[in-house]
């Protein structure tokens, strides 16, 4: 933490890990606080950005101790090797409807749903059990995959959101003196004001 404190560096994108009052690291801890304090000691905090620095080298610090990388369940393998059973049996009484070809395999496969393979609706039935199994597993990776994305969107939004607002502050771009209070006021007054056009002047067209 020494050594990065004195060349501190751009804040990074990474998204530090939650912990929980059993997880924490609590020796870890009271050694960052008394690193920091010392710091801080020589190195006041003069910005956001810098407290935002001191803060992250904190967090990234404890990471490398408490951290435990959770261990894969092996869900998506396991539904995977499922989809691909489903497709060769598919595969196998499909072929042995349309052109009576693997007879023992499409055979075995309709065994398993306690159907006979010289029954056309059996077979058929077959087909349309084993096309539902395998939709629903291609549902269960496509709701995985559409979540992980929702999460990648939402943390890159929090990391920019951040970001912008801090070199916003950092650039001074905003200068509230500056800022007619009037305008404002009238501007935000009209926001939801539906403007109203003036009535036409009705005209006599009766003639005399």
């Amino acid at each position: 933490m020494t050594s990065r404190m004195e060349n501190p560096t751009v804040l990074r994108d990474k998204r530090n890990q939650r912990y929980t009052e059993h997880s924490i690291n609590k020796e870890a801890v009271s050694m960052l606080n008394v690193i920091i304090k010392e710091y801080l000691i020589d190195h006041p905090v003069n910005d956001m950005t810098h407290l935002a620095i001191i803060y992250q080298t904190a967090q990234d610090c404890h990471d490398i101790v408490a951290y435990k990388p959770p261990k894969a369940t092996g869900w998506r393998d396991i539904i995977k090797e499922k989809l691909n059973d489903l497709t060769a049996a598919l595969t196998s009484v499909l072929r042995w409807r349309n052109d009576k070809e693997e007879f023992e395999e499409a055979k075995r496969f309709m065994g398993k749903y306690n159907r006979r393979i010289d029954n056309e609706e059996h077979v058929e039935e077959v087909i349309q059990r084993i096309e539902e199994a395998k939709t629903r597993e291609e549902m269960k990776l496509n709701a995985s995959d559409f979540k992980r994305r929702l999460f990648n969107a939402n943390r890159m939004f929090e990391l920019f959101t951040g970001r912008f607002f801090r070199n916003l502050e950092q650039k001074h771009q905003v200068d509230e003196s500056q800022i007619n209070s009037g305008m404002l006021i009238d501007y935000w007054s009209q926001m939801w004001t539906k403007a109203t056009e003036p009535r036409p002047a009705s005209k006599d067209t009766r003639q005399s």
